[in-house]
């Protein structure tokens, strides 16, 4: 199940009962909502926490802090304050809750209180002959003196030189490497991010738009750095975020125009060569080519970029390999789609099947989609002609082929040809779909002789007991499935088919589940004590209150030295 911000606490583990205290005592200092789902927040604990929280709706996407304990944990108490402090804004939205004066004040607040009752020119004073030495606060003083001349002056390059500085003050250098760190570094840009988003909120897209290139010009020159972590990578995606934004709404012509050619101008730079944000950086221009003029153009050094790239021959790697020239071929699609050029799209695509296995089975997908059945099976044939002579692991790279060969079958309504498959697919994968596939297929002489045959070559294959359980399961062989559960006496298993038996075996069923969970606990390390009472659970909800009882008693007895395990004993649904 998805964590939200109305489930989080369900568990009610001790992380998340401390988070719930340090929120009702007020450690949630500042919460803001930066917009897109994102949320920040400034929590005080031993000392200052920044926590950022990522939502979908009011699903929980991802989360951070800069805690410790987070960083083996990927949650903590800080987080779990910060939601219980985003649920609360969000139940009152009109008015919003004021957060509590902490107890304990953080050195930011104490900071804050006595620079407010000081002097101006003592503060001068003091910035110019005792915080000069701290090179930390100097860098911040001169960043932020700098950033203030910048909003005076906005132009994509003095925001460029605003992000080297921010860049220089982050990093540290040795004879063998660069060395940024990433909570410095991320610290510089948030704001500038939240600039953005304070223009665009005022429609002001021109001071949006150059603080975006600036950030994405210079933090795309980092691809070869070392960072401590990924803020800064995150705060970079979503600076593009924020340009896609721009570019898909309704802003004046001139300026999409503007800002089409300021992007395409940038292919071939190798600024985002690379990057998690190269196919968004090619998506971004198809949204800007707002006429044909402009898709044309696009279209021709598509076509350039895959004629560059592609081999002469074809290519096909393993499963994980995928060459650049097929980003730019799937552009090429796209944009002639969008321009009603649907026959070119496929004839582009059936003149490039034979160099790359991906693009191979993506035509097939394609002619399956027009009815084009033929040439989806030859496509696939061919395919698996070549496999099989050059192939040595073509046992398992057939697969793919076989699951399209199957789509066709059905899709062609081929009953013969969808019963082989499927039971070849369901032997190979022991997918119990593969298994409903072939039984819709077949009649029911003929589901009889499979059945009898699939379990033959189960035994003699040595596949897996469970798949086995599942096929006597389908075909409702209790006595079958109830034999194997007594030949093995495995809790998973038991798990997985009890309810199954219970109406025709109920006193053996339970007696097995007994011995099995016994013999587990004997071997069980602390990690697999919450599974032994999962199981004792179940058979309560099976209706085995007093055999529940009874192992729980007689592990009590047992295991007296294992407070753990009587720990997660104590926690099995049995009533008072």
């Amino acid at each position: 199940m998805p964590l939200t911000i109305q489930n989080f606490d369900e568990t009610n583990d001790e992380v998340t009962q401390r988070g719930k205290e340090y929120f009702d005592n007020g450690a949630v200092a500042s919460l803001d909502d930066a917009g897109h789902g994102e949320w920040l927040a400034t929590v005080i604990g031993t000392k200052e926490y920044s926590v950022e929280v990522s939502l979908k709706k009011n699903t929980v996407t991802s989360t951070d802090c800069t805690c410790y304990f987070f960083e083996t944990n990927q949650y903590c108490k800080h987080v779990a304050a910060t939601l219980y402090a985003i649920r609360d804004r969000k139940d009152k939205p009109a008015k919003a809750k004021k957060p509590k004066e902490p107890k304990i004040k953080s050195p930011l607040q104490q900071l804050q209180h006595a620079a407010d009752a000081m002097d101006v020119a003592y503060l001068r004073s003091f910035i110019k002959t005792h915080a000069v030495h701290n090179k930390e606060f100097t860098n911040s003083f001169l960043f932020h003196a700098k950033q203030i001349a910048v909003s005076e002056d906005t132009s994509v390059e003095n925001y460029r030189e605003l992000i080297r500085l921010a860049i220089a003050n982050s990093t540290e250098r040795s004879r063998k490497s660069i060395h940024i760190d990433d909570d410095i570094l991320a610290g510089y840009i948030r704001p500038l991010l939240e600039q953005v988003r304070k223009h665009m909120a005022d429609e002001n897209y021109l001071d949006a738009v150059a603080i975006v290139k600036a950030m994405i010009e210079e933090l795309s020159s980092l691809q070869e750095s070392t960072f401590t972590g990924d803020k800064t990578l995150r705060l970079f995606i979503q600076a593009f975020e924020l340009l896609q934004a721009i570019a898909t709404s309704d802003v004046p012509f001139v300026f999409k125009d503007d800002l089409f050619e300021y992007t395409i101008g940038k292919i071939g730079t190798g600024l985002f060569s690379n990057t998690v944000l190269e196919k968004s950086f090619h998506t971004l221009l198809i949204h800007l080519a707002i006429d044909n003029q402009k898709r044309n153009r696009l279209l021709e050094l598509f076509a350039r970029k895959v004629k560059e790239s592609r081999p002469q021959s074809p290519q096909f790697y393993g499963y994980s390999y995928h060459p650049a020239w097929i980003d730019f071929l799937y552009l090429q699609i796209d944009l002639l789609r969008l321009m009603k050029r649907d026959e070119e799209a496929w004839q582009l695509l059936r003149d490039n099947a034979a160099y790359n296995e991906e693009v191979r089975r993506k035509a097939v997908e394609y002619a399956l989609e027009h009815k084009d059945y033929g040439y989806a099976k030859q496509l696939v044939q061919e395919r698996m002609v070549e496999m099989r002579s050059s192939d040595n692991q073509y046992r398992y790279h057939k697969r793919p082929w076989e699951i399209l060969l199957l789509k066709i079958a059905e899709a062609e309504n081929d009953k013969p040809q969808v019963l082989t498959l499927a039971m070849s697919l369901l032997l190979d994968t022991m997918d119990i779909a593969y298994y409903r596939i072939a039984k819709k297929h077949a009649s029911p002489t003929e589901w009889k002789s499979e059945v009898q045959a699939l379990i033959q070559k189960i035994f003699s294959r040595h596949l897996s007991v469970e798949f086995l359980g599942k096929i006597y399961a389908e075909e409702n062989m209790t006595e079958e499935l109830f034999q194997l559960m007594k030949k093995y006496q495995n809790i998973y298993l038991l798990r997985s088919f009890a309810d199954i038996l219970i109406p025709q075996h109920k006193k053996e069923i339970f007696s097995l589940y007994r011995s099995a969970i016994e013999a587990f606990a004997i071997e069980a390390f602390t990690s697999n004590y919450s599974t032994i009472r999962d199981h004792i659970n179940h058979i309560i909800d099976l209706g085995g209150l007093d055999t529940a009882r009874e192992i729980v008693a007689h592990l009590k007895n047992i295991y007296r030295g294992r407070p753990k395990l009587l720990e997660q004993l104590s926690k099995v649904k049995i009533p008072a």
